[in-house]
């Protein structure tokens, strides 16, 4: 074996250049799954260390009991008199009563609000005690008509100490002096997360919560342990109010944050494999070309007394060395891969808080484990292979390494295809509550699904790319070498669709996510004209709440005729929580179109109200008249009666109540929409001018027409989009790299045959073309071919996803098309160095090679 190891080290040293590019593309893979790693393991690391930080000083915190979760920005407001009562418990040192609010906005120096639905900005209370984890670093602590900055906010929006800037409260604008700057603990920034902080009572003043608190910190004295003062000031604390330990508190916050990262992280990880993935391919494919070029050598070494099995240790060992340095190489491209993906979500608003950077064990193995075992996976096929060859069959003129033909090939490629088949069924409509089942069956079937296509295309790939490249055949001045490129691309059936596949791969996912997208925009669109009677949209920019103010004043104006407040929270129906939407009942049928299947609940609507989708009726058995019992977190568990039963549940999801009952069971009043209805002959235009002061009024709020709010929300689509192909563009980069290396190796092994052509007449020009037309067909191949496949992922991500959502199947063919364009590009472009190469060889060097 030591000398299949010599010999394996030779040839990698002889081919550095290829070997390089194949382990490029496997340390792409490694470092996007270390950068997963690294990224999520950073961002808990530095975020749990920001909550101890945050909590180093309170010992207890007293806020609302509650089981339930309010889709508000913080648990429910508690009575302030609360604080009174702490400060008299044996073992307390000092209480801290606080607020905060969404609905409070600052505007910097242009009059533009602080912060976006991104990077929001909240106002809180802070008085400068020590309890809590903010610290001042400049000025001085905020008074009446004052106001102190977080510093990375203070210096995003040049917002300077001494400066006078308007605050957008419940009444409206207000000048508030800028008095100070402070920071969150020693870190001093929670990424774009910004803090404006007030005097309680200024706070409370500006969102008309005045007498009430978010929570109270209490600080114990010397000596207490924080679980005995708990117990006693949850003995002390009235009905709906608790008090819970450090230790708890700070565990239960990095719970739900760390839940938070693991989603990102695990969608990170999702992109990694895909890119890991899309490697195997080019691992392969470059194993078969490379084994395919020295059958001779091989064949000659077994004549000579090796073994099959040293004929496969030394293929086998060549992949071991390549996925070593790829996972060494790689730990180190993840840290730095992570710190970049950290300044892309940067620019695009999802800043992030500075990450430690953390390199687990766990993390190293799995870099090894992916880098050693994708390469070696992927190097099996061929080592096999070569291995097979009999030595005078490889040593025979002519002969053909594989040809992806074969009955056992495409018996395999039907079995991998029933079973990809079976688990992306299971996966989009296998309805089970295990979602990690879910997921991973989905996946599973996904792989198999792309194997068996990549099996399938050497059946077609030739003719495929025959047809492809008879345009080649017709260009001007250059027909001869379109002709070549054109039975190049088609002579070797195998290799055409194996390069191609790692670019179907990310061209598939790429036009699934297109699909899915132009689908659920086309059938929000569809929603909004079919559905939505109202003309106007009021909503917070930064997707917080507003004072409910703002809703009055609209109403007051005479082009106005109807207006909603709608309002979004939890209860617990049917034994589980389900989110419940708020609206004015008696206005329904002049704002929505929710296709009533029975009863009438705009005739006299109560807080004892209760309308239900049908589907979600039919679940609970009931229908109008019934009863429903129905808990409220601050309302407790209230017996409502179904006075409605829907079918469209667009806009307003499966519960719907009167903005009555969620005045009674809910504490937080402020709204999350309004939705206007104009009078009769008033146009949009002449809303909009009497609507312009209030929207100058609260510049927070977007006042938007039932088309720009459509489009806003199509919009957002659009980055979302864009955000998701961003990722996948990088299992498209390692594609290209596999293109390059597959011309590369195509050029070496046709170095004979270029060096007759150029003899004969061939410029280098026309070299250079060859090459390039030839990678430019196998792109298009690879590209068409996955946009089929992503079209018909698409078809079943549309049918898996409830109609509510999306109702219609739209392919968005020009995206396509242009995608399509784009890998044709890019594809010639990836060819360029070895087609450089090939026009620079000598001819009489290259006549001799043999």
């Amino acid at each position: 074996m030591r000398a299949m190891v010599l010999l394996s080290l030779r040839n990698i040293r002889k081919n550095k250049i290829r070997f390089g590019l194949t382990t490029f593309a496997v340390l792409l893979g490694v470092s996007f799954v270390v950068a997963s790693f690294v990224l999520s393991d950073g961002l808990r690391s530095s975020l749990n260390t920001m909550i101890g930080t945050g909590f180093e000083n309170v010992d207890v915190q007293v806020r609302a009991e509650s089981d339930l979760d309010e889709i508000a920005f913080t648990d429910r407001q508690i009575d302030e008199s609360v604080a009174d009562i702490l400060v008299d418990i044996d073992g307390v040192a000092a209480v801290d009563p606080n607020t905060d609010s969404m609905s409070v906005t600052p505007l910097n120096g242009n009059g533009e609000p602080l912060g976006s639905m991104m990077s929001p900005v909240v106002a809180v209370s802070w008085d400068g005690s020590e309890i809590g984890a903010l610290r001042l670093v400049d000025g001085r602590v905020p008074g009446p008509g004052e106001f102190v900055l977080d510093q990375a906010t203070a210096e995003r929006e040049n917002m300077v100490i001494g400066q006078t800037y308007d605050v957008v409260g419940s009444r409206g604008p207000e000048p508030f002096e800028l008095v100070g700057i402070n920071r969150f603990g020693e870190e001093g920034t929670l990424g774009d997360f910004g803090m404006a902080s007030f005097q309680l009572a200024e706070l409370q003043r500006l969102d008309e919560s005045e007498g009430l608190v978010r929570y109270i910190d209490v600080a114990g004295e010397p000596g207490v342990d924080a679980e005995v003062l708990a117990s006693r000031i949850d003995a002390a604390l009235p009905s709906g109010v608790e008090a819970v330990a450090q230790e708890a508190l700070v565990s239960e916050l990095e719970d739900e944050l760390g839940g938070v990262i693991s989603i990102f992280g695990n969608v990170l990880l999702a992109f990694a494999l895909v890119a890991v993935f899309v490697s195997t391919f080019i691992i392969g494919n470059t194993f078969n070309i490379l084994l395919g070029q020295r059958v001779r050598q091989l064949s000659l070494l077994r004549a000579l007394g090796a073994s099959s099995r040293q004929i496969r240790f030394g293929a086998l060992f060549e992949a071991l060395v390549i996925g070593l340095v790829a996972s060494i190489v790689g730990l180190a491209g993840g840290v730095g891969l992570a710190l970049g993906l950290r300044w892309i979500m940067d620019l695009m608003g999802l800043s992030l808080p500075t990450i430690d950077i953390i390199i687990n064990a766990r993390t190293i193995i799995l870099a090894l484990v992916v880098g050693i075992g994708v390469t070696l996976v992927a190097s099996l096929s061929p080592a096999r292979r070569a291995a097979s060859i009999s030595p005078m069959a490889g040593m025979r003129a002519g002969f053909r390494f594989g040809s992806g033909e074969g009955t056992k090939r495409t018996i395999i490629a039907i079995v991998l295809a029933v079973i990809g088949a079976a688990g992306i069924a299971y996966g989009l409509f296998g309805g089970s509550d295990n979602t990690a089942l879910l997921f991973s069956v989905l996946g599973l079937g996904a792989v198999c699904a792309f194997v068996a296509v990549s099996m399938f295309s050497p059946l077609f790939s030739s003719p495929s790319a025959s047809f492809l490249g008879l345009p080649l055949e017709h260009l001007p001045g250059n027909k001869i070498t379109g002709h070549m490129a054109r039975k190049n691309a088609a002579k070797n059936n195998k290799r055409t669709a194996s390069t191609a596949a790692g670019l179907m791969i990310g061209l598939a996912l790429i036009a699934m996510a297109s699909v899915v997208a132009t689908s659920l925009k086309s059938s929000f669109r569809a929603e909004m004209e079919s559905t939505v009677v109202s003309d106007y949209f009021v909503t917070a920019s930064n997707q917080g709440s507003f004072s409910s103010r703002v809703g009055e004043q609209v109403a007051a104006l005479p082009e106005v005729e109807s207006v909603s407040s709608v309002r979004y929270g939890n209860a617990r129906i049917g034994g589980e929580q389900h989110g419940v939407t708020a609206a004015e009942i008696e206005l329904l049928d002049e704002l929505l179109d929710v296709g009533l299947v029975s009863g009438d609940p705009t005739a006299s609507p109560d807080a004892t109200d209760l309308l239900l989708q049908s589907d979600v009726a039919e679940e609970l058995g009931v229908a109008v008249g019934d009863t429903v019992p129905v808990d409220f977190a601050a309302g407790g568990t209230v017996t409502m009666t179904v006075s409605g039963i829907y079918e469209n549940s667009f806009l307003v999801g499966d519960y719907m109540i009167d903005l009555s009952a969620w005045e009674s069971y809910f504490t937080d009043q402020n709204d999350a929409t309004l939705s206007i209805k104009l009078a009769d002959g008033v146009t949009l235009e002449e809303a909009g001018e009497a609507l312009q002061p209030l929207a100058a009024a609260f510049p927070q709020l977007e006042f938007e027409t039932n088309a720009e709010f459509q489009e806003r929300v199509e919009g957002q689509l659009d980055t979302l989009l864009i955000i998701i192909n961003v990722f996948l563009g990088l299992a498209i980069v390692i594609a290209l790299l596999g293109i390059t290396n597959t011309m590369a190796l195509s050029v070496l092994e046709r170095t004979r045959e270029i060096g007759l052509m150029r003899a004969i007449g061939m410029t280098r020009r026309q070299t250079r073309s060859l090459v390039r037309l030839e990678a430019g067909v196998v792109s298009v191949f690879g590209a068409l071919l996955g946009v089929a496949v992503g079209i018909i992922f698409g078809w079943f991500a549309v049918l898996a996803i409830p109609g509510e959502m999306i109702d219609r199947l739209t392919i968005p063919y020009l995206s396509l098309a242009i995608y399509v364009v784009i890998a044709a590009v890019a594809g010639l472009v990836a060819a360029s160095f070895p087609a450089r190469r090939a026009s620079r060889l000598n001819i009489l060097d290259s006549i001799n090679e043999m």
